[in-house]
């Protein structure tokens, strides 16, 4: 989890391989789940979320880091 320099809170999780119908997992196996990555609606607020589409669904033990910048990777 990450919140960015706007206050909306980034939460990335799931991974483990992910299914077969995204294609050929080039990490290794395919198995169930998928990596995520959602974005609360408004700062602050976890009431509401918005899914990205932005990782790879491949993958597992997901981690993120913001610079100082505040891009986050």
């Amino acid at each position: 989890m990450i919140i960015d320099d706007l206050g909306y809170i980034h939460i990335f999780f799931g991974g483990h391989g992910d299914s077969a119908r995204h294609g050929e997992n080039p990490l290794g196996d395919v198995h169930d789940g998928r990596n995520k990555h959602i974005v609360s609606k408004k700062p602050y607020d976890i009431t509401a979320w918005i899914e990205l589409d932005n990782i790879p669904p491949f993958g597992n033990y997901n981690q993120a880091i913001k610079m100082d910048n505040g891009d986050i990777y």
